[in-house]
Formats: structure tokens, C-alpha cells, sequence
């Protein structure tokens, strides 16, 4: 599976909370990238913020309050953990339930909904998972959407579109779209389409997003700001700021202050 990447101070935020992952059966790898389950005890009245950069895939998440599926994200998002608690989920790739179930992803952007708004069997599978440790909950989930993707057709679409976003996040030396469609031999235009119908974004965004995951993990190396403009190939470092911002919601010099605290230590 891939690294994690995209957490805000991730050394420190990683104390807070255990993180566990498993890859889907590989029937599955073009729909799903993986199932999380979280589990955190920080004592009585302790909270802790929970910040990641946007993120252009759909989540489905097994909560105290229900279960409830979560579209493209434009802004950082956070969630407030406190005392003890859990939350499972499965991270969808990017476009998958647009082609399994014909969702429309640019409806779904920045929008949280019941799971079952969307696929009415989710409560079957809740039923069965309930009581059951993590790899048993993975295997009734293996068995849900293999089924689930059992009844659809392979869009071509939909895998190219796949394509385009894995070179995206291989590649980090990507940063127009242009370079993209050189590499495809396919039409800017094109691409814009495959990523709205199948993302709900834009394929400038998601490349933007994704250089924002190297510079979290090069600040959290302890690089300077400076050396990474020039290192990622930002125009100059108001262009830089601008992103980081829009990702971010801080300046680069707010995010460092718990770096340079926890470095000092």
C-alpha cells in the first residue's frame, strides 16, 4: 500500500491515535485503495485536533452516529478526537463510485451524506461487521463490493482517468497539465473532462494538492521553505504561499511553529 502522506505534523500527530490499514481483496485494487480503522483512548476530557490536506477520493465511514459517506474535500480537513473511540472506513480511489454506481462526483464535493443514500445494501453490511475485529470487517467488505462491483461494466474512462492521477502521484515532477497530456497522447481538454466526471475537480487542483503532500513531508524533514520552492519548481514564493494556504489554511511560518518546537526538543 502507499505511504501515508498528507497528515499535518504527522511524527506528532501519529502519538495521538493507532492507525491501521489493509489492502482490498486485488479483485477490488481498481475501486478501493485500502481499509483504515482508527482507535484512540487520550483520557477522560483530553481532545485532540486531527488536520490532513484535501483529498479528491470518497470515504465511507463507520461511525458512533451512522454511517455516512464523504465526497471530495476542497479545504484541509479536520476532525476533533476525544477520549476513546473508533472509526473504520474504506478509502474508494478516485472516481470509483462514480463508475461503479454512477454517483456524480461534482455533487458530491465537499459534501457529507448517508451511505445508504447512495448504496442502499450498506446496512446489511454494518449488520454483519458490527462485532467483528478488523480483518473480519475487511473480509465481509471484500465480500460487499465484490459483489457490488460484480454487477457494473469497466468504463475506459474511468481507468484512464486512474492513469493520468497515478502518474500525478508517482511523478512529482508533474506540475502542468499540459505535461500530462503530452505523456497520454490525449487532449488537455480531455483530460479536464475525465477529471470532472469522474473527481469532481480539476486536474490543475489535484496536481497542485499532491505537490502539497512533498511539501508537508520535506517541511516535516526539516527543510526550509526556501530550498522547497525551489525544489518543487514553484514560480516564486508568493505562488508558494498561495498554495500552501489554500491547502493548508495557514502560512508556512503558523504550520512550523510545533516543528521547530518539537526539533529543538
Amino acid at each position: 500500500m502507499k505511504e501515508t502522506t498528507g497528515v499535518f505534523h504527522h511524527k506528532a500527530s501519529a502519538k495521538q491515535y493507532d492507525f491501521m490499514r489493509q489492502a482490498p481483496d486485488p479483485a477490488l485494487k481498481d475501486y478501493i485503495e485500502q481499509y483504515w480503522h482508527v482507535t484512540w483512548d487520550l483520557g477522560m476530557g483530553v481532545d485532540h485536533l486531527q488536520q490532513n490536506l484535501p483529498d479528491p477520493t470518497m470515504h465511507l465511514t463507520f461511525e458512533q452516529d451512522g454511517i455516512w459517506l464523504y465526497g471530495p474535500v476542497t479545504s484541509r480537513f479536520e476532525v476533533t478526537l476525544s477520549g476513546k473511540g473508533m472509526i473504520s472506513g474504506v478509502k474508494f480511489r478516485a472516481g470509483a463510485l462514480t463508475d461503479l454506481l454512477g454517483v456524480n462526483s461534482r455533487a458530491c464535493v465537499d459534501v457529507k451524506l448517508p451511505a445508504e443514500a447512495v448504496m442502499p445494501d450498506v446496512m446489511k453490511l454494518v449488520q454483519k461487521a458490527a462485532r467483528q475485529n478488523f480483518p473480519d470487517k475487511c473480509q465481509q467488505m471484500d465480500a460487499f463490493f465484490n459483489q457490488l462491483a460484480g454487477r457494473q461494466g469497466r468504463s475506459e474512462g474511468y481507468f484512464l482517468c486512474q492513469n493520468l492521477l497515478d502518474y500525478i502521484t508517482q511523478n512529482p515532477d508533474v506540475r502542468q497539465v499540459d505535461q500530462l497530456a503530452a505523456q497520454f497522447q490525449v487532449s488537455v481538454r480531455k483530460i479536464q473532462r475525465l477529471f470532472y466526471q469522474y473527481i469532481g475537480l480539476s486536474p490543475k487542483w489535484v496536481i497542485r494538492k499532491y505537490r502539497m503532500h512533498d511539501v508537508l513531508r520535506l517541511l516535516e524533514q526539516g527543510a526550509v521553505y526556501q530550498d522547497i520552492i525551489h525544489d518543487l519548481g514553484y514560480y516564486d514564493q508568493s505562488h508558494f504561499i498561495k498554495d500552501f494556504k489554500l491547502f493548508t489554511g495557514k502560512s508556512p511560518s503558523k504550520y512550523l511553529v510545533p516543528i521547530r518546537q518539537d526539533h529543538s526538543k
